[in-house]
């Protein structure tokens, strides 16, 4: 019900598109916020919504800038760093991965009831309606 209704009214929201035959296996819903669709960013965004009761997510840590990946002395104690056709492991740098730190940037993570909560849903439709109805006053800000 949630996502219908956003989808419809909400237009700087992108949900995912499932295909017919298949299931969803989030623990939350992922969507994307359009920048450019108005001057508003993503976090406030998201700030104002928790305002209104609606805690989301917005997304993962970038994995290949943690010390684990990025450090080679660190994983060197974890696996060999080259590969036995010569290929040696080199970290990447911040910025290597553009498309990912694109979704980064916009990805929204929309909570899920355990179990079917129909009014919960309606009200956090009606928290993002709100304050997607003063997106003007929150460029503002």
């Amino acid at each position: 019900i949630l996502y219908r209704r956003l989808k419809k009214s909400v237009s700087f929201i992108t949900w995912p598109r499932l295909a017919k035959d298949s299931q969803r296996g989030w623990y939350g819903t992922p969507a994307l916020y359009d920048h450019d669709q108005n001057k508003v960013s993503r976090n406030l965004f998201v700030q104002e919504c928790a305002a209104e009761g609606l805690y989301l997510g917005t997304g993962y840590q970038n994995w290949y800038q943690t010390p684990l990946f990025s450090d080679t002395k660190l994983a060197s104690q974890l696996w060999q760093l080259e590969h036995a056709n010569g290929v040696k492991y080199e970290p990447l740098e911040p910025g290597s991965l553009v498309n990912d730190e694109s979704v980064q940037s916009r990805l929204m993570l929309f909570p899920i009831p355990h179990v079917e909560a129909n009014a919960h849903m309606e009200q956090l439709a009606t928290a993002v309606q709100k304050v997607a109805s003063n997106m003007g006053r929150l460029a503002r800000l």
